[in-house]
């Protein structure tokens, strides 16, 4: 069990647990003017619960392709000072997306999507595992296709992507209409190669926002400061 500041997060059930990753995400994206909001591969609901936070006005969609990992989600949800603003759907993104009064609905879309290719990397993991984290169901093609049915004009479509999938996604994403307006290199360290890739996309052209920002201090466990005041509404403070 996880606890934050205003909600905490069961994920004994679910295959993708909470991670740096999503607490990265859901603190980076730019929620404000947002309604409603949706959040792909919702998992424990986590970035479901900090949008809610966020932005307390605005309604909420979690889609969950997993039956167990759905489960949990709306129990968090339910356990959640946020119950009445979010919707956990069992289903999966695809089919939500041929749902006409979804499409150009959402004013924000979150994801910490599936990223490994499972033809390129042989897993030990359990298949409900397996489905959480490789792009078989859910290719980065496939997402933003459905992110751009789902987007309303103005919205912001925010995820997170391994730092090497870069040029490969930025490829599909102009292909599919998407235009870069915030990124941010994250590197575990200063030290250490970067690892992930915080992405904002829209459908219309604008300057991009370029940062960098490192997870912890050198040869630390503590956090840098930036990571920690980024985080800063999130985690309980330490007694």
């Amino acid at each position: 069990m996880f606890h934050f500041q205003q909600f905490s997060v069961a994920q004994d059930q679910c295959a993708m647990k909470v991670s740096t990753d999503s607490l990265l995400l859901g603190a980076w994206t730019r929620y404000f003017d947002a309604q409603p909001i949706l959040d792909i591969g919702t998992g424990t609901a986590i970035l479901a619960l900090i949008a809610a936070q966020f932005n307390p006005l605005a309604a909420i969609h979690g889609v969950e392709i997993d039956p167990a990992s759905a489960q949990q989600a709306q129990q968090n949800v339910h356990n959640s000072p946020f119950q009445s603003r979010i919707t956990i759907l069992n289903q999966s993104i695809q089919s939500l997306a041929l749902l006409p009064q979804y499409q150009q609905y959402f004013h924000s879309i979150v994801s910490n999507p599936p990223y490994y290719d499972p033809q390129k990397f042989l897993s030990p993991d359990t298949p409900q595992r397996q489905l959480a984290r490789s792009t078989h169901q859910l290719s980065h093609a496939e997402l933003l296709q459905v992110a751009k049915i789902l987007l309303a004009p103005q919205g912001r479509f925010s995820l997170i992507i391994p730092f090497d999938a870069k040029t490969d996604f930025f490829k599909l994403a102009s292909q599919t209409g998407f235009y870069l307006s915030r990124q941010t290199i994250v590197a575990y360290t200063a030290a250490k190669q970067p690892a992930r890739l915080l992405l904002e996309l829209t459908l219309r052209l604008t300057t991009p926002i370029f940062a960098n920002l490192s997870v912890y201090q050198a040869h630390s466990s503590l956090y840098t400061p930036e990571y920690a005041q980024l985080c800063k509404d999130l985690y309980l403070p330490k007694s």
